[in-house]
């Protein structure tokens, strides 16, 4: 196959960033809301000692996170080692809670009684109440003091985590959304491989070819694309050019009740309802991945997901390019490392903080082969070690990249604390639509009141 030549953006700065794992969608609606934040307290400010110098002293920090044993055990451990290694007065305490529930109602509650960690990372639609509330260090005094050169990092995903002028958390990755599809299931099928050209006409006409009944009992036995209806806000944007609200941080307009919104609903709802190439939940069974399992020829891969692809396909797969519409996008609302406002050691975390995600760190460097992220720092995104998994060299990974012309967005739509009661009134209503119960015009009319409900409030 050749591969069609695509606009990418100039690497800007040789560095990395640490492992994590990006919010996790929901079938329904869109990735489920962590617990409401604490009441606001009081945080000191944190002024950088002007030159570090040595100390004989150890301070112990904690590292608080939610990985499974495979990130424990392949990250965690040997980052912390390096660490300590390079800095043998600072300790790293790692407490890891692998339950994403209990990982938030643990932070939560522990910032809120003063016990919280030094180091952790919220969801990006956490940072703006939980920096008034009190709870996060702004960085930007450390960013001047260090000189840290904040250009190499995809602006988009470093501005997501600035509010009212403070730099709370140094983004660590970006969480774009592509193409996974089965080689062998396009050939068989006599269809050229997808492209970065690939429009949502191309997209469907692919799948309904690919959805086959092998065995002519009436039921579908291979799909054209297994679900994605949890990356709709990213398919809303794409398909039509414009987000859920007018505005990301102060919305003043639901544009859901834009004709193109409904329009682009509804079609999204069709590839089940209508269509019939995505399964609905019934269909899917007891199976996690379909396309995995050999039962789809395509389904939206997030980043985080490539690894196991990588161990457990058993058969010939690539990436192509998120299909557009009226533009091309890329989710760029990852994960970041924030320091708690309260630390007894502010400088040491922002040092350990530093190590993991800025552009000079020594662990970040360790990182970058095991194929679990996207860096925010533009440069690492053009190196060999990222784009060439030695499971799979000749993978085209580009597709995860922005292009030139690529609107870089959020899936939490507002980025404030108001993205949690929106997420709950669209999951009900979606989660209808995409079950086939109500039409997208029905969907849209359940929402239209309640959301205008909260646009009023102060």
């Amino acid at each position: 196959m050749i591969w069609p030549p695509v606009r990418r953006t100039t690497a800007v700065a040789l560095a990395l960033s640490a492992v994590l794992l990006a919010g996790c969608g929901t079938q329904a609606g869109r990735a489920a809301p962590a617990p409401t934040a604490p009441a606001p307290t009081p945080a000191p400010t944190a002024t950088p000692t002007a030159t570090p110098t040595p100390s004989s002293d150890t301070v112990t920090l904690r590292w608080y996170m939610r990985w499974d044993k495979v990130r424990v055990d392949t990250i965690a451990k040997p980052v912390i080692e390096e660490f300590e290694r390079t800095h043998p007065t600072i300790k790293i305490k790692f407490e890891n809670v692998s339950v994403s529930s209990e990982y938030w109602t643990q932070l939560q509650s522990t910032l809120s009684d003063g016990t919280g960690p030094d180091i952790f990372y919220p969801q990006v639609y956490q940072v703006d109440k939980m920096g008034k509330s009190g709870y996060l260090l702004d960085l930007n005094p450390y960013l001047a003091r260090d000189r840290i050169d904040t250009a190499a990092y995809d602006q988009k995903a470093f501005e997501m985590y600035q509010f009212d002028q403070k730099q709370y958390g140094l983004p660590v990755d970006l969480v774009p959304v592509v193409i996974a599809y089965n080689r062998d299931m396009f050939d068989a099928a006599g269809l050229p491989y997808p492209t970065d050209d690939w429009t949502w006409d191309d997209f469907l006409a692919a799948a309904q070819k690919l959805t086959l009944d092998k065995d002519g009992d009436g039921a579908v036995d291979q799909y054209g694309v297994d679900q994605f209806t949890n990356y709709w806000p990213v398919y809303l944007w794409s398909k039509t050019g414009h987000g859920v609200f007018d505005d990301e941080r102060a919305p003043t307009q639901f544009l859901l009740g834009e004709q193109d919104s409904v329009d682009a609903l509804q079609w999204l709802a069709d590839l089940t309802a209508k269509h019939h190439v995505m399964p609905t939940s019934a269909e899917r069974g007891e199976s996690s991945d379909l396309f995995l399992d050999g039962k789809a020829a395509m389904t939206m891969l997030a980043h985080r997901q490539l690894p196991q692809y990588l161990r457990n396909a058993a058969f010939s797969w690539d990436l192509a390019a998120f299909p557009h519409g009226k533009a091309r996008v890329v989710r760029v609302d990852g994960s970041a490392f924030v320091i708690n406002a309260h630390t007894a050691h502010p400088d040491e975390a922002w040092e350990f903080v530093k190590f993991l995600a800025g552009p000079e760190g020594h662990g970040v460097r360790m990182l970058v082969s095991l194929q679990q992220m996207l860096p925010s720092l533009s440069a690492l995104q053009q190196t060999d070690d990222f784009l060439r998994p030695k499971e799979r060299p000749t993978l085209h990974k580009d597709a995860f990249l922005p292009t030139t012309d690529t609107v870089r967005i959020s899936m939490y739509q507002p980025i404030t604390a108001l993205y949690e009661p929106v997420s709950q009134i669209e999951g009900e209503s979606l989660g209808k639509l995409w079950e086939g119960k109500i039409t997208a015009a029905e969907a849209v009319r359940e929402m239209e009141p309640k959301i205008a409900t909260l646009l009023k409030q102060p």
